[in-house]
């Protein structure tokens, strides 16, 4: 099937050009895109020797069972990946090898004269030419593949949820930096590594024909080195928020400046905090004063940092704040301000557009203004505006 093997090889190729051009990046997660790009050559390298399973050359035709380890480095790879992307403090250190100990193991695993690839399989082109037996142990030895794929996938799905979270105490803006193209490549690989994995127990155990076994897998590998050209490189800076006042001690309380405990500013249930009520009023009265005057509000990019910094506190104070008084994070306490400004418009400001109403009003984009709208009201700003219109 030569058609697949030139599928197989334009995947591959597509693969290694994008690794070469996030390596050159000089934006992002300069750690982050070299394991990104480690992901897409150990796709690409194991697309080249899948693409031998449709060749018609038989001296080539083992090529594909001695690099089936490769699928090991998926899982820790991708996790690896959310990790450095979703956590400033996490460090890449040598003592993260020890997730990569099963593709160690797959090389002797599937080396021919294993245990699993018991001799010469150089006569044999395709994984369906393999004697019932073999297929049946290549295919056991494949379901701990899929489930480390699971595991390390549901892992990072973890750590994009905490991400979700704090960022929503940082940002009042969410749309270049939530990571849903990363969220939805990895519920991609969630449910590859289920159906794949039940597949393979399947043909294991029964030793059913459930079709080639190795296409699925090359158009799989080909789809997410696709995606990630399309949707992987968007990866903007989310680790600068609260650099500026860090490490200022002349924006600490001062009963805390004269030697008192450190505040924990990443701690968010505040139960480290030496924040007082009578500080915390404090705070909220000037931030509330900060809000109807200087409508800091309307900046789209606005961050609590920069608000901290503005009111002369610490990012962690103001968000304790913003939570004790409002009972809101920072996120839905910026765009309730915004959603008030934007039902404003739509009352009294009959000639501006929607989308006008939405940049006026600090969102980014009308579709952004429309979900705030949806969430909120469970109307859109249209119908909101019609119904004020009837009312009046």
């Amino acid at each position: 099937m030569p058609s697949l093997a030139t599928f197989a090889q334009f995947g591959a190729m597509q693969g290694v050009v994008l690794a070469f051009a996030i390596l050159t990046m000089h934006y992002g997660h300069r750690i982050a895109n070299r394991i990104l790009a480690l992901f897409l050559v150990v796709q690409s390298a194991r697309l080249y020797a899948l693409s031998f399973n449709y060749s018609a050359s038989s001296a080539d035709g083992q090529l594909i069972f001695q690099l089936l380890h490769l699928s090991y480095t998926y899982g820790p790879l991708v996790y690896i990946y959310t990790r450095l992307l979703t956590q400033a403090s996490y460090r890449l250190r040598a003592t993260a090898l020890w997730h990569f100990t099963p593709a160690l193991f797959g090389v002797f695993l599937f080396w021919p004269g294993g245990l699993i690839l018991d001799g010469d399989l150089s006569q044999y082109q395709r994984f369906e030419d393999l004697p019932i037996q073999q297929q049946s142990l290549a295919s056991y030895a494949s379901v701990p593949v899929y489930l480390s794929l699971f595991v390390y996938s549901c892992l990072s799905w973890r750590l994009l949820q905490s991400h979700r979270l704090r960022i929503r105490e940082q940002f009042s803006a969410l749309e270049l930096i939530n990571l849903n193209w990363l969220r939805a490549l990895i519920a991609i690989c969630v449910v590859t590594a289920a159906i794949s994995g039940t597949i393979e127990l399947l043909r294991g155990l029964t030793a059913w024909n459930l079709g080639p076994r190795v296409a699925s897998s090359a158009l799989l590998s080909v789809l997410l080195i696709l995606y990630i050209g399309i949707m992987g490189l968007r990866q903007p800076a989310i680790f600068d928020q609260g650099q500026r006042s860090h490490a200022r001690t002349d924006l600490l309380p001062k009963a805390l400046q004269a030697g008192g405990p450190s505040p924990t500013l990443v701690d968010t249930k505040y139960e480290k905090s030496a924040l007082k009520e009578a500080h915390i009023e404090q705070l909220w009265q000037k931030l509330e004063q900060c809000m109807r005057e200087k409508r800091r509000y309307l900046e789209p990019s606005i961050k609590l940092a920069e608000l901290a910094e503005e009111i002369a506190t610490l990012p962690n104070y103001l968000s304790q704040t913003i939570n004790r008084r409002s009972g809101k994070n920072f996120f839905e306490y910026i765009n309730s301000y915004r959603l008030e400004e934007a039902c404003r418009l739509l009352e009294h400001a009959p000639e501006l557009t929607i989308g006008d109403i939405a940049l006026r009003s600090g969102f980014n984009s009308q579709n952004v203004l429309n979900g705030h709208f949806k969430k909120r009201f469970n109307k859109t700003p249209s119908q909101y505006r019609k119904q004020s219109k009837s009312i009046s």
